[in-house]
């Protein structure tokens, strides 16, 4: 291993540690985008979600 070998190899296993983290922190984002199209999938199914809300919409514009 050449000096500059040696003096690399902290840098490449720092990045390679960064970029362990920053998979991490990708496969969290595409959990929670998938979480969240799930539950806006699970509201546009119930028409008594929809409903309620469109009552209650109503009732506070008549005040």
């Amino acid at each position: 291993m050449t000096p500059l070998d040696a003096a690399l190899l902290p840098l490449i296993e720092r990045l390679d540690r960064h970029d362990q983290d920053i998979e991490k922190i990708l496969v969290t984002i595409r959990k929670l985008r998938q979480q969240k199209q799930e539950f806006l999938d699970e509201d546009e199914e119930d028409p008594l979600l929809l409903c309620s809300e469109s009552e209650e919409d109503e009732a506070e514009t008549d005040d």
